[in-house]
């Protein structure tokens, strides 16, 4: 979200409590939005062939929450000037079940436009506890340190799994036409840190199967 520029008065975002969620984009919605959509499926698409998995994840669920991500930021560029849209696709291409990639496409939905979507809009969409709750955590509060806002995170999965993809990609130089983000340190430090959480998750299962002596 602190990668994310508006576009004013490019275009009147709908309100996700008035917006048809089940819906496909409709036919007659700008030529722009609907050709954007359709290469950025075709992008994640193609990212996670070339991982050696059969496609992205798809469910009624995902559709839903494609449309309603391409509806609140569709008039958003990242800081590099690439629509912001790719960011979130190129993250749920990564994901391997239904509720990560929805926590993928959703992540910033809240923190960059909360004034026209809220958790209540997500929760009568059908979206479960289990994505609403890491989206919860994955929402970084003004005035909250950017560290205290990852720890308080780690220790829902999804959240983790979706930081360390957001974090990652943030970090790639090539966004930015060579340069390193802002935050580049900070989101080093961010990884490490998750990187550590997972480690701890993996040793886990062991430490309690062990039987002592």
């Amino acid at each position: 979200a602190a990668d994310t520029m508006h576009i004013e008065n490019a275009g009147q975002h709908k309100s996700a409590r008035h917006f048809s969620f089940g819906a496909a984009v409709p036919r007659d919605r700008c030529v722009f939005g609907a050709h954007m959509l359709q290469s950025i499926l075709k992008a994640a698409t193609a990212y996670s062939m070339r991982r050696g998995e059969d496609d992205m994840y798809y469910s009624e669920l995902v559709k839903k929450a494609c449309v309603l991500m391409f509806e609140a930021h569709k008039n958003d560029l990242d800081k590099g000037g690439y629509p912001y849209v790719f960011h979130p696709f190129y993250l749920a291409a990564q994901m391997e079940d239904e509720a990560s990639t929805c926590v993928a496409l959703l992540h910033d939905v809240i923190e960059d436009h909360g004034d026209e979507y809220t958790y209540t809009d997500l929760e009568s969409a059908g979206f479960p506890k289990e994505v609403l709750d890491a989206l919860h955590l994955l929402t970084h509060a003004d005035g909250v340190a950017y560290m205290d806002y990852v720890k308080a995170l780690a220790e829902n999965p999804i959240a983790r799994k979706v930081k360390l993809a957001d974090l990652k990609h943030n970090l790639d130089s090539r966004r930015l036409s060579g340069q390193k983000p802002a935050k580049n340190d900070t989101y080093l430090q961010a990884i490490a840190y998750l990187r550590a959480w997972n480690n701890a998750d993996r040793a886990r299962p062991f430490c309690r199967t062990k039987k002592k002596k």
